[in-house]
């Protein structure tokens, strides 16, 4: 079974003829039991996952290391990254089996942060489906 991003095709009947896209196409922006944004990528290492990365990279955001050298801590169905680091604003990065990659922001500052990732991210994304 296939989830789909759009469900607005569903209450349209059969008749309608439109391109559908899959779930995993666009990152979710929700806010976390903490109150602050939270950006799911609803699959692990996908092609928005490193389009993200790379903008992050772009805005001079670089990872925090714990010690000199900074590994991801790696369970079963779950994974915790360093965050990525800009002047005061934290973003914190991880991987689970429900999420995907996401990005959590730590601050007030990463919510606006993440709020513009995510329109960045859909912005290129809808101009791979032809849709501006």
């Amino acid at each position: 079974m296939t989830v789909f991003r759009d469900l607005a095709f569903l209450a349209a009947g059969p008749q309608v003829n439109a391109v559908v896209r899959p779930l995993m196409e666009t990152p979710l922006l929700l806010k976390a039991a903490n109150g602050r944004n939270l950006l799911e990528f609803e699959a692990y290492d996908s092609p928005q996952w490193f389009l993200a990365v790379d903008w992050l990279t772009a805005q001079g955001f670089t990872r925090r290391t714990l010690l000199t050298e900074s590994q991801p801590v790696i369970g079963c169905d779950e994974g915790i990254m360093p965050s990525y680091v800009r002047e005061g604003v934290s973003l914190a990065a991880g991987w689970d089996n429900w999420s995907g990659n996401y990005l959590l922001a730590e601050c007030e500052l990463g919510d606006g942060l993440l709020l513009e990732l995510a329109r960045h991210v859909a912005a290129v994304d809808r101009r791979k489906w032809g849709g501006g």
